[in-house]
C-alpha cells in the first residue's frame, strides 16, 4: 500500500508496503546527507536521478545550480512529489487507484522507447561530461522492476552519447577535410528515384558465405541487391554485381573495398560526403547521402544537389537500411548482419584485407593464428553464442529497437549469429520477391536522365534531357567547376562567423547557454548567437569543446576557449587555401 505521511520536521513522505521512501524525521536533511556524499562541493552542470521518490533530492541539486532530470518510478511518487526537478518523467498509471489506496501489486512497466525518446529530448552529447546519474535506493527496493528497466535505458542512452563524442573527436575533423575535397572532386550527382522494388542489403557478416547460393539465384532472376562496401568482394567471387553500394566509412582505406571490380565498375555508390576521400570517383554513378551534421547542412543550404537525408548511424548497415526505407516501398532483406565474430572470423570470406595478413604469414606465424590474435584482441566477449565487443552489442540493440517497428517490411535471410527480431524469409519467399520486382514501378519512368545543369553565374536553372541507353530512373545534376568552387567558399565564410561569434562569449555559462539553447534563461543568452555556432566548432574541435566544459575558473576558461577557436581558425584557413 501507497501512503503519505507527516515527518516530524513538517515534510512529506511516502510508505509503500512498509518501506519508507524517505526519512519519517526529516526527508529534507536525508536529501542533503545524501547529495553531499556522492557529489561534495562538485556542482556538476547535468544530474539524472532515478527514483527520487517525492524529489527531495532534485530540490536540493537544483538549489546548488544543477539542471536536474527526475525519473519517477510510480506515476503515484510523481503526483505526491514536492519537487518535479527541471524535467520529469514517469511511467503512466493505468489503475484507477487513489493515492491513499495503492495495492502492492500496483507495478508499472516502463516504457523504455518512451523514456529513451525523453531522455535524447533533454540531453545532448555533451551532457556526459560531468554527468552525475544518482539513484535514490529506498525507491530501487520498492520498485525493484521498474528500477532495473530505468537504469538499463539510462546507461543505453548515456554510453550511446559517450560514443558519439568520442567517434566525433576522433573523425571530426577528418570528415570535414573528406567533405571538402570529395565536394572539389564531385562532377555529377544522381538523385534517388522512389521504387516500389524489394531489395536484398548484404553486409559483411560471416553467415554471408552460406547465403550466396540463394543469392546467387535471386541475382539471375534480376532481384535488386545491395551491399555494404566490405560485402562488395564476396559478392563480386560469387558472380553477383550489386546495383548499388553504400559506404559511410571515413578512413582511406575503406577505398579498398571498392578495387573488387577491377574493370569498369557497373554499380553506384551511396556515400557521405564525408566519406573517405576519392569516394565521389568511383562506381558508376553517385548517389549522395546527407547525414544531417551542421557541416553538411552549410554545404547543401548553397547547393541544390540532389540528396538522400539519412540519420547518421554507428554502422554502415544501419545507413543501408535506413536508406533503402526511404527510397524503396517493398521489402528490405537483411543478410549477413551478424555483428559478431564466428569463431575467429570477422566477416565473410575473401576478405580485401586478406592478402595484407598472408604478406606477413611464415612457419611461425601461420594466417589462422594470426586470426586468433585479432579476435581475442579486439572480441573480448561471447554473448548469445558469437564472439562480439561493446561496441557491436550497441549496434545490435540498435537493430533489435529499430526492426521491432518494421516488422511487416525488414526480414533476415539464412541462419544469422545474431537474432535482431526480423523475421526470417524462406528461399520460396525470396524468389518470390524477385519476380514482383519485374513488375516494380520506379519515378520518374523512361529511359531519359534528367541533367539540370546550373549556369556559372549561378542564375541559369535551364533543364535539358539527354538519351540514355537503358532505363535510367533517377536524375541527374552536373556541377560547373565555378559553381563548386562558390558553394564551397560561401560554406567556409558561414563556418568561419559563426566560429567567430562563438569566440566573442565571455563567460562559461554564455558558452553553456549555447550548448544547451532550451534550458538558457534569457539573462544567459548573448544577442546574434545561435546553438549551431557551438554545434560547427564542436563538429571541428570536440576536444577543444569538452576541455572548456570543464573548465570552472573563468580564466582557465576563457584560455582553453581562445585555443580551441584558433585551432578550428587554422583549419578553416587550411582549406581556403586548398580552395584557392
Amino acid at each position: 500500500m501507497f501512503k503519505i505521511e507527516q515527518s516530524k520536521s513538517g515534510h512529506s513522505y511516502a510508505i509503500y508496503n512498509g518501506l519508507h521512501l524517505h526519512s519519517r524525521y526529516d526527508p529534507e536533511r536525508e536529501a542533503r546527507k545524501f547529495v553531499a556524499s556522492h557529489i561534495g562541493n562538485r556542482t556538476p552542470d547535468t544530474a539524472i536521478v532515478v527514483g527520487s521518490g517525492l524529489g527531495y533530492i532534485a530540490a536540493e541539486l537544483r538549489r546548488r545550480g544543477v539542471f536536474t532530470i527526475q525519473i519517477f518510478l510510480s506515476p503515484f511518487t510523481y503526483s505526491a512529489a514536492v519537487e518535479h526537478g527541471d524535467v520529469a518523467w514517469a511511467p503512466e498509471s493505468k489503475q484507477e487507484s487513489s493515492i491513499d489506496a495503492v495495492t502492492d501489486q500496483a507495478r508499472h512497466n516502463v516504457d523504455e522507447a518512451a523514456l529513451r525518446a525523453f531522455l535524447r529530448s533533454q540531453l545532448s552529447d555533451t551532457d556526459s561530461v560531468g554527468l552525475e546519474v544518482l539513484s535514490w535506493t529506498p525507491c530501487m527496493e520498492a520498485f525493484p522492476d521498474e528500477a532495473e528497466e530505468a537504469l538499463e535505458v539510462v546507461v543505453d542512452v548515456v554510453r550511446e552519447s559517450n560514443a558519439n563524442l568520442t567517434t566525433i573527436a576522433a573523425f571530426g575533423t577528418r570528415w570535414f577535410r573528406n567533405l571538402c575535397t570529395n565536394f572539389r572532386d564531385t562532377r555529377a550527382v544522381q538523385g534517388a528515384a522512389f521504387s516500389s522494388k524489394h531489395v536484398v542489403i548484404a553486409a559483411a557478416g560471416p553467415s554471408l558465405e552460406a547465403a550466396i547460393p540463394a543469392l546467387q539465384e535471386f541475382y539471375h532472376l534480376q532481384g535488386e541487391i545491395w551491399a555494404v562496401g566490405t560485402a562488395l568482394r564476396p559478392l563480386i567471387s560469387a558472380g553477383i554485381r550489386p546495383s548499388l553500394v553504400v559506404t559511410t566509412d571515413a578512413g582511406y582505406y575503406a577505398l579498398e573495398h571498392l578495387n573488387a571490380v577491377r574493370t569498369s565498375p557497373d554499380y553506384c555508390i551511396a556515400a557521405p560526403l564525408t566519406a573517405a576521400q576519392g569516394i565521389t570517383r568511383r562506381g558508376s554513378g553517385l548517389l549522395l547521402i546527407n547525414q544531417g551534421s551542421i557541416i553538411e547542412q552549410e554545404l547543401f543550404s548553397n547547393c541544390r544537389l540532389p540528396v538522400t537525408c539519412v540519420p547518421a548511424n554507428g554502422t554502415v548497415a544501419g545507413s543501408a537500411l535506413e536508406l533503402a526505407l526511404r527510397v524503396c516501398s517493398g521489402r528490405v532483406v537483411l543478410v549477413g548482419l551478424d555483428l559478431g565474430y564466428r569463431d575467429i572470423q570477422p566477416h565473410a570470406r575473401p576478405h580485401s584485407f586478406e592478402h595484407y595478413l598472408e604478406r606477413q604469414e611464415s612457419r611461425l606465424r601461420p594466417l589462422y593464428g594470426m586470426f586468433a590474435a585479432r579476435a581475442l584482441e579486439h572480441s573480448a566477449r561471447i554473448s548469445g553464442g558469437r564472439r562480439t565487443t561493446r561496441q557491436l552489442d550497441t549496434y545490435a540493440q540498435w537493430f533489435q529497437r529499430r526492426l521491432s517497428q518494421l516488422q511487416h517490411r525488414v526480414a533476415t535471410l539464412g541462419p544469422s549469429l545474431l537474432e535482431i527480431g526480423a523475421p526470417h524469409i524462406s528461399h520460396s519467399e525470396l524468389m518470390q520477391l524477385a519476380k514482383e520486382n519485374r513488375l516494380a514501378v520506379t519515378a520518374p519512368h523512361g529511359v531519359r536522365t534528367r541533367i539540370q545543369k546550373y549556369s556559372e553565374g549561378g542564375s541559369g536553372d535551364a533543364s535539358t534531357y539527354r538519351s540514355a541507353e537503358g532505363s535510367a530512373d533517377a536524375w541527374t545534376v552536373e556541377l560547373t567547376d565555378l559553381e563548386r568552387s562558390k558553394t564551397l567558399s560561401s560554406m567556409l565564410g558561414a563556418l568561419e562567423t559563426r566560429v567567430e561569434r562563438v569566440a566573442a562569449v565571455t563567460t562559461r555559462q554564455q558558452f553553456l547557454s549555447l550548448l544547451h539553447p532550451r534550458r538558457s534563461q534569457s539573462t544567459h543568452e548573448r544577442p546574434g548567437l545561435h546553438a549551431a555556432d557551438i554545434e560547427v566548432l564542436s563538429y571541428l574541435n570536440c576536444r577543444g569543446v569538452l576541455n572548456c566544459i570543464r573548465q570552472a575558473s573563468p580564466t582557465a576558461f576563457r584560455a582553453e576557449l581562445a585555443d580551441t577557436v584558433e585551432t578550428v581558425r587554422t583549419l578553416l584557413h587550411e582549406q581556403k587555401r586548398e580552395q584557392a
